[in-house]
């Protein structure tokens, strides 16, 4: 009726009519709520959603099972929060509480929003400076908690931290602060939405009260538990790879490592999500551009994971450099890393470092699907991020001290890499200089154990460097110390009961065929679909070449293994272990 939706900006008397649409809402749900006892039960929703499917009334792709899956984490977490002693009743159903609260997070935007109008006054554009300055003499109007909290939120994410403003195409600026021109409105308000989300999210997931507050933060473990729960619904959406074990994990290290306010602290912040937030969206748009530009030339079926068209990895490697050179040209760290492996001769290295940095199998020759690219671009991101940050004399190579200036953001995930070994502080030192300098971590064998042992010896003598390859190179690392861990549980099987796996495969055997879905981590709903098409390709996965000793073979096993569950969309969606 007002026409919002064709609206770039909201005024005054549009965030008025927000609230007032927002609190009508709730005063007619508040009698539904009553009717049925003070909760609406989960099991009611869920009908209501299974109507709207059989109706096809959901939004595109959205499946009512997924949303039912959504339903206790909205309910008890995003709406109510893990620190609260009743958020195991909350997540039951639509009660008073989840009212109040989604009125709060209303009146948090309009606050929020109604600060950027004061800030922009009637102009498009301002300096960061001058954002900085009108802010911080704009008193708070209004003392109760909630204005409170989006000034002290904006007031932080405007004064601390790169300024998250976009060019003129619509790409977020991974520059040094004094780099960037300023704020047009619409990135004011984009970073307003941006908090109030991530604010949602951590302040639902912190499960101590004295990290919900106005500064909210969560651990690693609360970050998994993120992903856990949105995952149904975000692989319907196409923003989830559904792949990947730990989206969670991975994410926080990323939040923790390549934002500009990162610290290495065992929290992410709501400084730490809005930008990490702001990166990812704006280059998710990028690769989606990049995917369009590619898929007439390199397009491949079956579709991926998501209902798009594959990309031919001899054809993608062929055409990405150029396209990624005209697309990324707002990161002239990456550019410059581009046009130095074209004049050497190294593309083809610096593909590689790429795809092993994403790809849930590394470098291999199955088709590029539309998921890893929005995982490829926002490394790209991050690797710019790090050099906007460190790379103070602006040489485009990180050296010696500002290498070690990384050093205290990545510390923690090189004790992950070390799986529960106690490590000393010369020995994670020794680690992390390994790691820049030879693009992976030492062995855990004793072989290794020695010469990582006579490379700290020497460790005084040695001067470091680090390029944006460099960077690639060492997160492919962390991805492949995953995938091998991985990896042993699947070859150990294979090596002890090969020939019994297999039968009881082949006849449907409960136990083993449970231990064989937990193995490959695919989703509990999907046990039929997965039983059907596993006992279809056991055959294949099987196969043994008697030439080969048990060893081998388990390795060949495990290869097979990986390429039927990357190369079949259908078994992509059921499992995600690779």
């Amino acid at each position: 009726q007002y026409g919002f939706l064709k609206k770039t900006t909201l005024n005054d008397s549009d965030i008025e009519i927000v609230e007032m649409a927002s609190r009508d809402l709730l005063t007619s749900l508040s009698p539904t709520i009553e009717r049925h006892g003070g909760r609406v039960d989960n099991g009611l929703i869920e009908k209501v959603f299974v109507a709207l499917e059989q109706n096809e009334l959901l939004p595109v792709r959205i499946k009512a099972q997924s949303v039912r899956g959504m339903l206790g984490p909205v309910f008890g977490k995003f709406l109510a929060g893990n620190h609260l002693a009743n958020s195991a009743s909350l997540s039951l159903g639509l009660q008073a509480d989840h009212i109040t609260r989604i009125d709060e997070v209303v009146k948090d935007w309009a606050e929020g929003h109604r600060l950027v109008l004061a800030i922009m006054g009637n102009v498009e554009f301002l300096t960061v400076n001058q954002v900085k300055t009108a802010l911080s003499q704009i008193p708070n109007r209004n003392k109760d908690e909630i204005s409170e909290r989006a000034h002290i939120q904006m007031l932080d994410l405007i004064l601390r931290g790169r300024p998250l403003a976009r060019d003129i195409e619509g790409r977020t600026y991974v520059l040094p602060s004094n780099l960037i021109p300023g704020y047009r409105v619409a990135d004011l308000e984009r970073l307003n939405l941006n908090r109030v989300l991530s604010s949602l999210i951590l302040k639902g997931y912190a499960r101590q009260t004295p990290r919900a507050g106005n500064a909210p933060q969560i651990t690693s473990q609360e970050a998994q538990e993120v992903f856990s729960d949105v995952k149904s619904l975000g692989r319907d959406l196409g923003f989830v790879d559904v792949r990947s074990l730990q989206s969670g994990t991975r994410t926080f290290m990323e939040m923790g490592v390549f934002t500009s306010v990162s610290d290495g602290d065992q929290f992410i912040s709501l400084r730490e999500a809005v930008e990490w937030l702001e990166i990812v969206a704006s280059s998710s748009k990028l690769a989606d551009h990049i995917h369009s530009q590619l898929v007439g030339a390199c397009g491949v079926g079956p579709l991926g994971v998501f209902g798009d068209m594959r990309l031919s990895a001899q054809c993608f490697r062929e055409r990405l450099l150029p396209l990624l050179r005209s697309t990324l040209s707002h990161l002239p760290n990456v550019v410059r890393t581009i046009n130095q492996a074209e004049r050497s001769r190294q593309a083809e290295r610096l593909i590689r470092s790429i795809e092993e940095s994403v790809r849930p199998l590394g470098m291999t020759d199955l088709p590029i699907e539309l998921s890893e690219l929005r995982a490829m671009i926002p490394v790209l991101h991050y690797a710019e991020s790090l050099f906007a940050r460190f790379d103070v004399n602006q040489t485009g190579v990180l050296e010696d001290e500002e290498v070690w200036s990384i050093f205290p953001l990545i510390r923690p995930f090189i004790r992950t890499v070390a799986t529960g070994v106690d490590l000393s502080a010369g020995e994670e030192r020794a680690i992390f200089s390994w790691i820049v300098r030879k693009g992976e971590p030492p062995s855990t064998t004793m072989g290794g154990k020695i010469s990582l042992k006579m490379y700290q010896a020497r460790l005084g003598f040695l001067e470091e460097t680090a390029t944006v390859e460099t960077i690639l190179q060492i997160l492919g690392s962390f991805q492949k110390v995953g995938r091998e861990s991985k990896d042993r549980a699947v070859l150990e099987l294979y090596r002890l009961h090969a020939a019994a796996w297999e039968k009881k495969l082949g006849s449907g055997d409960e136990e083993i065929m449970n231990r064989t879905r937990n193995l490959l981590q695919c989703a509990d709903e999907a046990k039929d679909s997965f039983a059907r098409l596993i006992q279809m390709r056991r055959a294949d996965i099987f196969s043994r070449d008697e030439r080969q000793d048990d060893e081998e073979q388990a390795v060949a096993f495990l290869t097979r293994f990986k390429t039927l569950v990357q190369g079949d969309p259908q078994l992509q969606l059921l499992c995600q272990a690779f």
